[in-house]
């Protein structure tokens, strides 16, 4: 297993610095259901946004340069915007970068950051 370095982890400090900035649902965030399970944010629509599979925290999460992510795996359907609603929660998540950003095979280095927690309102 990859350690994190003194350069990746200014990478990664920096990344979630943009991320912070952003607004809205991210990918990567949580989605609380009124049965108090969580599902992650996995892909971004126009309208709505898509969760994961399964509950909890797993998957594929690669935190770009910019601060978003990008996911890899299974889907559900998109939930509409109009239907969620911030709460101060944060949940950690497991995200990945590229060690040094050498994008190249059995380089991953795997980390945590908090999540904002979106509440889902059914109705």
């Amino acid at each position: 297993m990859n350690e994190i370095n003194e350069k990746t982890q200014k990478m990664i400090e920096e990344r979630e610095e943009r991320r912070k900035g952003l607004t809205g649902p991210l990918v990567g965030d949580y989605v609380k259901y009124p049965d108090g399970q969580y599902k992650r944010f996995t892909h971004d629509w126009d309208d709505g946004i898509q969760v994961a599979s399964y509950f909890g925290n797993g998957g594929s999460f690669y935190l770009q340069s910019n601060g978003v992510a990008s996911y890899s795996g299974g889907l559900n359907s998109a939930i509409l915007y109009s239907k969620l609603k911030l709460t101060e929660e944060m949940k950690q998540g497991s995200f990945w970068v590229f060690k040094d950003d050498l994008h190249m095979a059995h380089n991953a280095i795997d980390f945590m950051l908090d999540c904002k927690v979106w509440l889902y309102n059914e109705n």
